[in-house]
């Protein structure tokens, strides 16, 4: 007579205990398993219709539950090796914690064999779990379930598509592509030039999570960068993307927008005015408004008025100008620095220096209620309430002097009329007459 033997992958002890009692596996979660159960007969029980499907190389949360809400001692085996037996170095949780339910991150290793498989999950309620091995049967309350779990290589996955940048400023943007099926991380390159051969720092195959948009940071202004992604599928990395490209803003158009955490209230800034700029205005929604319009020219060596007033009551007032044009506001740029908190507010000259760049630049005008606002920077987050305004202004060059001469006789009639033309409204003109 011959027989054959059952493969050792179907052979597994089977635990007892002395029965449930109210300490039996409530539910149990792995990957795409879920399974809610009773108290099975015997204290053991093969789900084999329950099935996990796990890829070599990811992780997965491995959690259960039970019943009673006192606790009981977990742990819980994957055969890896399909020989039938739970190794101790197969062990997956190894609980020495009383709890009523447990959560365990499981990482499937690279080396497992492929196909359907034993998993383990048992719960004692007073035997220490660190003591108790896959098969004990312990004299106690408990229960033990066996699960399928089905172990799947990792498949290589296409390339993203790529899609424009957005949210682009000064020194960031946010890096954008669609979905892959089956990934469970992207990988992200950042360069400056089209092949990838200047990879900007930190964006070397950096690895952004499972998401399908990152903001890129710590860039240079007004420059050109190109990035791409590749999916991933836990241990292998999919095709790499097309490339996008963008180039960042300009320094002087991304200015910090500061906030106030408790909003204007009644104190906001009510109206500013600098040479021909004359502005009034009501409580921005954000505590942070930027007018283009009204504006004014101002001239190099020359001295204008800058006047404030607030809504209702006082508050500390400060303001800068970006002279050098560098999205940033200075502290050798402030034009006003208020040192109390009882300004109705601000009226002072500010005269316009010689190495100020000519063109567009930003004015700012801050405005906080109790704070003194000059223990803050242009930036800073004020816990108060007030408003900050931003306006466009222009630097300009003053006009070249005019002179205008004409020789008059001693019996000249009483009056003569004088012309001139180009001239700047914004400037001083004195006339002058000599007897030589």
């Amino acid at each position: 007579m011959s027989l054959t033997t059952n493969a050792a992958s179907t052979c597994y002890c089977e635990p007892e205990t002395n029965g449930c009692g109210a300490y039996f596996i409530n539910n149990v979660t792995f990957s795409d398993l879920d399974n809610t159960s009773g108290c099975s007969p015997g204290t053991f029980v093969f789900y084999d219709d329950v099935v996990a499907n796990v890829t070599t190389g990811c992780s997965f949360t491995l959690a259960g539950s039970m019943s009673s809400n006192l606790g009981g001692y977990w742990n819980a085996w994957i055969d890896y090796n399909r020989n039938g037996t739970f190794e101790t170095t197969e062990s997956v949780h190894d609980g020495n914690t009383f709890s009523q339910t447990f959560t365990q991150n499981v990482t499937i290793p690279v080396t497992a064999l492929t196909g359907a498989t034993r998993m383990r999950v048992k719960m004692v309620y007073n035997t220490n779990g660190a003591t108790n091995s896959a098969c004990t049967s312990p004299n106690d309350n408990g229960e033990t379930e066996d699960y399928v779990v089905n172990i799947l290589p990792p498949t290589a996955l296409p390339a993203p598509g790529i899609l424009d940048a957005t949210t682009i400023k000064c020194v960031s943007f946010t890096a954008n592509w669609q979905a892959v099926t089956g990934s469970t991380a992207y990988f992200l390159d950042v360069a400056t030039d089209a092949g990838f051969t200047a990879m900007v720092a930190g964006y070397n195959n950096r690895a952004v999570g499972n998401v399908l948009n990152f903001s890129v940071t710590g860039l240079n202004a007004s420059t050109a960068y190109y990035y791409r992604v590749r999916a991933s599928n836990c241990s292998v990395s999919g095709a790499t993307s097309a490339s996008a490209t963008l180039t960042t803003f300009p320094s002087n158009t991304c200015y910090c927008e500061p906030t106030y955490s408790t909003g204007c209230g009644t104190y906001s800034i009510r109206q500013v005015t600098f040479n021909t700029l004359s502005n009034t205005t009501g409580c921005s929604s954000t505590t942070y408004s930027y007018y283009t319009s009204p504006t004014t020219t101002v001239n190099r060596n020359c001295t204008y008025t800058l006047t404030s007033a607030i809504n209702t009551s006082s508050g500390g007032w400060n303001a800068w100008i970006d002279w050098n044009q560098n999205g940033v506001f200075e502290a050798s740029e402030s034009v006003f620095d208020g040192t109390t908190t009882t300004q109705t507010g601000i009226n002072t000259g500010v005269t316009i220096p010689a190495t100020a760049l000519l063109g567009n630049t930003r004015m700012r005008v801050r405005l906080a209620f109790s704070t003194n606002s000059n223990t803050g920077s242009a930036c800073t987050t004020i816990a108060d309430r007030g408003e900050t305004e931003d306006y466009l202004i222009t630097i300009a060059d003053p006009v070249a002097g005019v002179t205008v001469a004409r020789t008059l006789t001693e019996c000249s009639p009483a009056a003569e009329n004088f012309e001139l033309n180009d001239y700047d409204p914004t400037a001083t003109y004195i006339w002058e007459s000599s007897a030589d």
